[in-house]
């Protein structure tokens, strides 16, 4: 049986127009003025408003609440107390009873049963999990009401039956320099996190980087090697610990500007690199002067070689030499042979003019002679030539340089024991001297005085590099050929016998460089390999093993140059570091000591004597 409207608010509906007949609509009737809707007759009023029936029964009408609506969205029958309206007829999901404490969620609601999840108050009577007991040592996140801390609520665990206090919550705080979200407001190490990370006097700028405090900035004069504010900029520019501490790749003289390597070579048991600024700085065994030190004593670190600035520089077995900027060849070193090309036999400590030698382009250095291409591109050579490695068509030593012959379009030369080789702009490759290793190729008996092709491979090398008794070229395909001296597998074929024939050691070549008795390549995708003799541990791959085919080199990438002499390796990297591996008896690995390396190192900054 419905009810009608409570008398308290029917002159509410003086607003609604009598011809909507709404009266009657709620079961009661109007007035004789029109204007207000009353108990119909027979009925009368009770103490709460309502009309009911003298008999003590309620009329059928409308209930006052119905003129008042609240949102019910969820459909539990409960509305939102804060959405109210109020209209002479139902508004659309709306009900005339408010209470709902969530009008999201038909689960939630006055009289609703309460989930004992220590998340929600379910029955809307303020409490959360009231009549509810807990297991002891179970735990559950910390209700949301409970919450003590933005960025995370913490954990409950039930004791005695019963939910105990929120334990481990997280903030807010003062933001510090430390990866997380101190003062909760959703960024990690926010802008007041670098404020915690005060500069110091070798530090002009510090931050907050990556979770801790960094130096962004060193004040001048300083330097900073382990990226780390506890240290700070801990370096001083322009002295020897600089260079020890930092490895220093861009600073080997030990000052404050850039003077890393821009390209390396190595002989028999010395390197020597060309630095940015056209100095070269040697390193190793000196016994002939091959350091151009002016000092007889072997050097475990880089000597500044005094007076010169060159393009190239090129190590023999004693002896040293460069060309210089103005395209002259000076040299320095042993001279038992006349491979200094100064006219006579005596060896020099420091740097000595080649007589008569201009427009030098390349140069190649070996045990006894010593060669060069010129921008002609014919080839000079001087020193020894029993086995007619001058190419000259004589065995008859120089002391001065002569003319290989029949050559006039070379590009690079490349100078070993006994022999010589040389690249031609066709693409194809001469070599002359000692055959014993069967170096002149497959075609070719006996020694020769004067250049001859080499045959069986493609003409079209890009790149030659010949060291002890082998060769090896590239081609413009980037496959590498070697061939010739192959005892100890350098010829990186699989075998371990002399071959004159060329043999495919790799492909997809990028750099490569021969030592005495091994071969190391990188490739075009970042890789390096070696191959050859081991026994000093010279191809880096971490055993003593030879190798007659490549193997990975270890410990050392972006490699852009390598120089290998007898028993040691050396590589200059994209950056300009110079690294050493192998033996270093003779102090040619470079880090300051005389022992043998089986991974690579960093070769130390280089000095002047």
């Amino acid at each position: 049986m419905r009810r009608s409207c409570l008398l308290a608010l029917l002159p509410l509906l003086a607003a609604c127009s009598s011809g909507d007949n709404l009266c009657g609509k709620l079961g009661l009737v109007e007035d004789p003025t029109g204007e207000r809707c009353v108990c119909p007759e027979g009925t009368e009023v009770d103490d709460a408003g309502t009309c009911i029936e003298l008999d003590g029964g309620t009329t059928s009408g409308a209930d006052a609440s119905s003129c008042v609506w609240y949102r019910d969205q969820d459909g539990d029958g409960f509305g939102d107390p804060f959405a109210e309206s109020r209209s002479c007829d139902r508004p659309r999901d709306s009900v005339d009873r408010a209470g709902d404490c969530d009008d999201t969620s038909p689960s939630r609601y006055p009289g609703a049963d309460e989930a004992c999840d220590g998340l929600e108050d379910d029955d809307c009577d303020g409490s959360t999990d009231e009549g509810c007991g807990c297991t002891d040592g179970v735990a559950r996140p910390c209700p949301s009401a409970s919450d003590v801390g933005e960025c995370s609520a913490g954990v409950q665990r039930c004791e005695a039956g019963s939910w105990g206090v929120c334990a481990d919550t997280i903030g807010p705080s003062d933001e510090l320099c430390d990866g997380l979200d101190n003062d909760c407001d959703g960024a990690f190490d926010g802008p007041a996190a670098s404020a915690t990370c005060a500069p110091t006097e070798a530090v002009a700028t510090a931050g907050c980087v990556a979770g801790r405090c960094s130096v962004l900035e060193c004040a001048a004069g300083r330097a900073d090697c382990d990226d780390s504010l506890d240290t700070g900029c801990e370096v001083t520019l322009g002295n020897r610990e600089h260079c020890v501490r930092c490895g220093d790749e861009c600073g080997w003289a030990c000052e404050s500007t850039c003077r890393s390597a821009v390209t390396i070579g190595s002989s028999l048991n010395h390197t020597c690199a060309i630095r940015e600024d056209g100095s070269v700085a040697c390193w190793g065994a000196n016994r002939y002067g091959q350091l151009g030190s002016n000092a007889p004593t072997d050097s475990s670190t880089p000597l500044v070689v005094p007076g010169v600035r060159a393009l190239a520089v090129a190590t023999g077995s004693q002896h040293t030499c460069a060309i210089r900027e103005d395209r002259t060849v000076v040299c320095w070193g042993g001279n038992q042979e006349g491979q200094l090309g100064v006219g006579d036999r005596d060896n020099r400590p420091a740097p000595t003019t080649v007589s008569g030698l201009t427009n030098a382009t390349t140069i190649s250095a070996g045990y006894g002679h010593t060669c060069v291409t010129r921008l002609d591109g014919t080839i000079r050579c001087w020193g020894d030539n029993l086995f007619g490695q001058l190419g000259n068509d004589s065995n008859m030593d120089a002391l001065t340089p002569v003319s290989a012959r029949g050559i006039n379009d070379a590009t690079d030369v490349e100078v070993m024991g006994l022999a010589t080789c040389a690249v031609l702009e066709g693409g194809s490759v001469n070599c002359w001297g000692s055959n014993a290793q069967a170096i002149l190729g497959p075609s070719i008996t006996g020694d020769r005085q004067y250049p001859v092709m080499v045959s069986g491979m493609p003409n079209s090398l890009v790149a030659l590099a010949c060291n002890g008794g082998t060769c090896c070229a590239k081609t413009s395909a980037n496959s590498l050929y070697c061939w010739g001296a192959n005892n100890v597998g350098q010829a990186g074929g699989g075998a371990t016998s002399a071959t004159s024939a060329p043999v495919v050691a790799l492909t997809g070549v990028d750099s490569f460089d021969v030592g005495v008795s091994h071969v190391c390549a990188t490739t075009l995708v970042g890789g390096a390999s070696c191959w050859g003799l081991n026994t000093s541990r010279q191809l880096g791959d971490g055993t003593s093993d030879m190798q007659s085919r490549p193997v990975p080199l270890l410990g050392l990438t972006d490699i852009s140059e390598f120089a290998l002499g007898a028993k040691h390796s050396c590589a200059r990297t994209a950056g300009g570091g110079a690294w050493c591996w192998g033996s270093g008896n003779d102090g040619q690995i470079g880090d300051g000591t005389p022992a043998l390396r089986p991974m690579p190192v960093r070769v130390l900054g280089a000095r002047v004597e």
